[in-house]
C-alpha cells in the first residue's frame, strides 16, 4: 500500500485492501469493481473512478468521478464535495459491515433487522471468508482537511463470522419478501419469484456446500416464516427439493418442520 497524497494529486481516495496470501481471479476483481459501482451510484447519484490498483494482497483506490478531471484539483469544493460523497459510502459500508458482525447465532434471524444491502461487500465478505483473509476499508481525505480513516479492519475469524452472518440474513431477507408478497396488493407473481430464487439458491448450493451452510439457508427460512405463524412454504420447499431429488437436502428441510405437522392424518367414516 502506497501513501495515496504521492500519487493521487490530493484528490480524496477511496481504498478498498483484499488482504489476501493467495490470488483473485482476475474477473472476480472485475465483478467486484461492477458491484462497487453500482452500490456507489445508488449511494450518491454518480460514478466511481479506478485510479490505481496494487496486486499482492489487492488494493484498490477509487476517486469519485467529478474530482477525476485535471481541473478538480484546483476547485476546492469540488474536492470538498467529492470527499463528502466517498465517506458517506465509507460510512454506509461500515455501518453494513457492523451490522452483520454484531449478529449472534444465539438470536434468530427472523429477530434481526436485515439492514442494508451491498453487493460489493457482500461478495468481498463471501470470497476473503474462503481464502482465510481479511479486508481493510480507508477514507483518504487529507487534502480537504480531514486526514485519513480506517473505517472497518476485519481479520480472517471476523471475515468469516461476517459471511455467515450474510448468509442467514439474506436467507431472512429473501423469505420475508416472500411472505410480504402474499398481500394481494404486491402479487401471487412477486411471492412466486422470490421463492424460486430461495429455491434456485438451494439447487446450486447442494453440489458444492457443505451441510451447515445447507443448514444455514434453510435455518434463517425456517425461523423467519414459523415467526410469521406458517410453516407451509417449508412444505412446499421439501417437496420441491424432493422432486429435484435433492433428497438430503429435503431431509433437512423436514427437521424443522413440527413433526405433527408434516403429515396429515386421513379417516374414514
Amino acid at each position: 500500500m502506497v501513501d495515496g497524497l504521492e500519487w493521487s494529486e490530493g484528490r480524496p481516495t477511496l481504498i478498498i485492501g483484499l488482504l489476501n496470501g493467495s490470488p483473485i481471479d482476475a474477473a472476480e476483481v472485475g465483478r467486484l469493481l461492477i458491484d462497487l459501482q453500482s452500490d456507489y451510484r445508488e449511494t450518491n447519484n454518480t460514478s466511481l473512478v479506478l485510479a490505481r490498483m496494487e496486486t499482492g494482497s489487492i488494493w484498490l483506490y477509487l476517486w469519485d468521478a467529478a474530482t477525476y478531471a485535471a481541473q478538480a484539483v484546483s476547485n476546492a469544493t469540488t474536492l470538498y464535495e467529492g470527499g463528502k460523497r466517498l465517506l458517506k459510502f465509507g460510512k454506509r459500508v461500515q455501518s453494513f459491515i457492523k451490522h452483520a458482525d454484531g449478529i449472534e447465532d444465539t438470536v434468530a434471524i427472523a429477530q434481526q433487522s436485515f439492514g442494508d444491502e451491498l453487493k460489493s461487500f457482500e461478495r468481498i465478505v463471501e470470497k476473503l471468508a474462503k481464502k482465510n483473509a481479511g479486508f481493510e476499508v480507508i477514507i483518504d481525505n487529507a487534502s480537504v482537511g480531514t486526514g485519513r480513516q480506517i473505517l472497518v479492519r476485519m481479520l480472517p475469524p471476523q471475515t468469516k463470522k461476517v459471511a455467515k452472518n450474510l448468509k442467514r440474513l439474506k436467507a431472512g431477507r429473501r423469505g420475508g419478501q416472500m411472505l410480504r408478497a402474499e398481500d394481494p396488493q404486491i402479487g401471487y407473481g412477486a411471492q412466486k419469484a422470490t421463492y424460486l430464487d430461495l429455491r434456485s439458491s438451494l439447487e446450486g448450493l447442494s453440489g458444492s456446500a457443505s451441510e451447515s451452510d445447507i443448514r444455514i439457508i434453510i435455518e434463517a427460512f425456517a425461523n423467519l416464516v414459523k415467526g410469521y405463524g406458517t410453516i407451509q412454504p417449508l412444505r412446499d420447499l421439501a417437496l420441491d427439493m424432493e422432486a429435484k431429488g435433492k433428497f438430503e437436502i429435503a431431509r433437512i428441510i423436514r427437521e424443522y418442520i413440527p413433526p405433527d405437522k408434516q403429515h396429515v392424518k386421513l379417516t374414514t367414516s
